[in-house]
């Protein structure tokens, strides 16, 4: 998936995390760290609090966590080690990956039986360092190693494109690989696509059993659905996507898509009359148990 710009944690962690949604597009620009709607700014405990708010306990290690629930864990110093040790960091791939892996099991170990991994920003590496590029202090607002606001007023002929939380302020980046100070190795907060295409990654354990569970019966009747499935299933719902793996490309308007005994009927957007879409039977974790191809509206 794509970052959102720049990539720097400031900006870039809200918009992967639960609260994406609940931040503000119009917030005031302080060195790159968004606000919510009532003005406060995502510095670590308002994030936290915040990422609480809606629904999910906040823990530091997966030994806190248990069976029932949602959970947000930051996992993984990465680009802690990336800045602290620059290209030193390739000694590290495997250790840091392995605390990553001792995560995941101990979730799992836990009862945890789905993971959504999420990243927020990739990284350029380069040893013996990357490529500099000038921009006097004096021209900025403030100015980060691949990114920067600039004064109003000053001129530059580097890109600028909108900022992710409010696209009236417009940043400044360094063309290509290259950075704005020099002998650095390690570097984020560019548009190259190394730095804003990073994986999503969806872990599901191997060691809980599932029903048989299918989908028996699709009927259209112009634009609703109804879908039934071959038992009778507590918690379990039916969702209709384009993209049958992405929760994004839904096109139900029903807020409720929970079997009722073994049946739901949901409406869709009249937009998406004629495509091509897959009927998804979830568990009650989002786990997809049978998919079925369908063109909406019959």
């Amino acid at each position: 998936e794509w970052t959102a710009i720049p990539t720097l944690t400031p900006t870039a962690k809200p918009a992967v995390s639960p609260i994406a949604g609940k931040v503000s597009v119009k917030s005031n620009f302080n060195e790159f760290c968004p606000q919510l709607p009532d003005g406060k700014e995502l510095l670590t405990p308002v994030f936290r609090n915040a990422v609480e708010t809606e629904g999910y306990k906040v823990v530091t290690n997966a030994i806190d966590i248990k069976s029932e629930g949602k959970y947000w864990q930051e996992i993984g110093d990465i680009d802690t080690k990336g800045h602290e040790e620059q290209s030193g960091i390739v000694k590290r791939v495997e250790e840091l990956f392995n605390q990553i892996q001792e995560s995941i099991e101990e979730a799992f170990s836990r009862g945890i039986k789905r993971l959504k991994i999420v990243t927020d920003h990739g990284w350029l590496l380069l040893p013996g360092g990357l490529p500099k590029t000038q921009l006097n202090l004096g021209l900025t607002e403030t100015r980060w190693g691949r990114c920067a606001l600039i004064k109003e007023g000053s001129k530059t002929d580097l890109l600028h494109l909108p900022w992710k939380w409010n696209p009236s302020v417009f940043i400044a980046y360094a063309p290509g690989i290259s950075f704005f100070k020099a002998n650095q190795e390690y570097a984020h907060g560019g548009i190259s696509i190394h730095e804003c295409l990073v994986p999503t990654l969806i872990i599901e354990s191997s060691d809980n059993p599932s029903l048989p569970v299918q989908i028996k019966n699709v009927r259209w009747v112009n634009l609703k659905c109804t879908v039934q499935a071959n038992m009778d299933v507590e918690g379990y719902s039916i969702d209709i996507r384009t993209k049958y793996n992405d929760e994004k490309t839904s096109v139900v308007l029903s807020t409720n898509k929970v079997l009722q005994g073994n049946t739901v009927t949901l409406m869709v957007d009249d937009g998406a009359e004629s495509q091509g879409a897959t009927i998804v039977l979830l568990d009650d974790s989002g786990r997809i148990m049978d998919r079925k191809p369908t063109t909406i509206g019959g």
